[in-house]
Formats: C-alpha cells, sequence, structure tokens
C-alpha cells in the first residue's frame, strides 16, 4: 500500500507533527506531495517549474526535518510507482511465460 499526502501546503499547524511521525516511520510507503489548485497560474507552469517549487516547501519547517527525502514530492511519489509497476509487470510476465499462457 502506498499513501500519498497531497496539498502538504495546506496542513495546518497544530496537524504538522501528527503528519512528520506517519512520514518518519512510513518512508517508501508514505509520501508527501504539493499538487497545484487548477487554475490559470498552475496551467502556466511547466512540470519542471511546478515541481521545483513544490520542492521549495519541503526545505523549510517543518518538513526539512525528515531525514528521509524519498518521501517527499511527486518526483519520489512517480520513481516509486513505476518501480512497483514494473516489478508486477516482471511478475506477472514470469508467471505467465512460466505457465505458458
Amino acid at each position: 500500500m502506498v499513501v500519498a499526502l497531497t496539498k502538504i501546503d495546506r496542513v495546518q499547524a497544530g496537524d504538522q507533527a501528527y503528519w512528520l511521525e506517519i512520514l518518519r516511520n512510513g518512508a517508501g510507503r508514505h509520501f508527501a506531495t504539493r499538487l497545484r489548485e487548477p487554475d490559470t497560474r498552475s496551467r502556466a507552469l511547466k512540470w519542471e517549474e511546478d515541481r521545483a517549487e513544490e520542492m521549495k516547501i519541503f526545505k523549510n519547517q517543518p518538513w526539512c526535518q525528515l531525514p528521509d527525502k524519498r518521501c517527499l514530492g511527486s518526483q519520489m511519489l512517480t520513481r516509486s510507482l513505476s518501480r512497483r509497476l514494473a516489478e508486477l509487470i516482471k511478475k506477472r510476465y514470469i508467471l505467465s511465460f512460466w505457465q505458458g499462457k
């Protein structure tokens, strides 16, 4: 199971400690991202620019306290999901191959 906390920039100050603990204990399975609202400004940003804006949030308190940066950002979530999907496809392909299907 993969858990993604989106809109990290909207977490209220009183709830940050709760989410920090979840991210510390579940790094690799739990991710934090910041996805923009679908407004005209965000549509004008390129993917790379939006990711750079996203990573600025993780350089500030309290998110910069997280020791494992593998759980921060859309790019890390995408990489993890891509690896997991590739593993599932590989298992399915190998299983189908050996079963003659």
